[in-house]
């Protein structure tokens, strides 16, 4: 399982196997090294080969 953290450059995963090594769940944070934040409304999905495919979004952020 896993999610993208708006609005910033953050993936966090949570490894279903390990979850009874933890009494609560643990997500794992990985930093991704790209040029955009994440946006808003954006869609993913983990591939059958592990591989996660993020795409869609919006930024309403203001342009300056």
């Amino acid at each position: 399982m896993h999610f993208f953290q708006h609005k910033s450059k953050i993936l966090h995963i949570l490894y279903m196997e390990d979850l009874h090594k933890f009494n609560t769940p643990y997500f794992f944070t990985i930093n991704i090294g790209m040029e955009f934040n994440i946006p808003r409304w954006h869609k993913s999905i983990t591939l059958p080969n592990g591989n996660i495919m993020l795409t869609g979004g919006v930024s309403c952020d203001p342009i300056p």
